[in-house]
């Protein structure tokens, strides 16, 4: 499991990108600032069954123009997945639990090396 932020910077305007990937899954999105990282280990980390949309859904980002988000699952004890939406299509993929752990763990070593170079060390 790995994670990488990324600033681009294309003809005067910059954007983020990451990358996250697993044995299973990989998200590859345009994100609004590296603190999105923050936010997705956040809802991983929430352990939540509510039906209210804010806390069963985290928007990533894009993909092109379709938008990335983390869906809580609640059909699934612990389960997360990863939908793209264009329109009336989407594509679903399920993160099964082993690999929510993996991610959250490569976000907490992602952050450390962020910190690190945000701090100049």
């Amino acid at each position: 499991m790995g994670i990488s932020v990324d600033e681009l910077d294309a003809g005067g305007s910059s954007a983020w990108y990451t990358q996250i990937v697993g044995p299973q899954v990989s998200i590859y999105a345009q994100i609004p600032d590296p603190q999105i990282v923050v936010k997705v280990l956040e809802f991983l980390s929430t352990n939540t069954q509510s039906d209210e949309p804010e806390v069963r859904s985290l928007k990533i980002g894009l993909f092109g123009n379709v938008g990335v988000e983390l869906i809580r699952d609640t059909e699934l004890q612990g389960g997360s997945f990863a939908r793209w939406q264009l329109r009336e299509s989407t594509i679903r993929f399920t993160v099964p639990q082993s690999e929510v752990t993996s991610l959250k763990q490569a976000i907490h070593k992602w952050l450390r090396t962020f910190e690190r170079k945000s701090l100049g060390l």
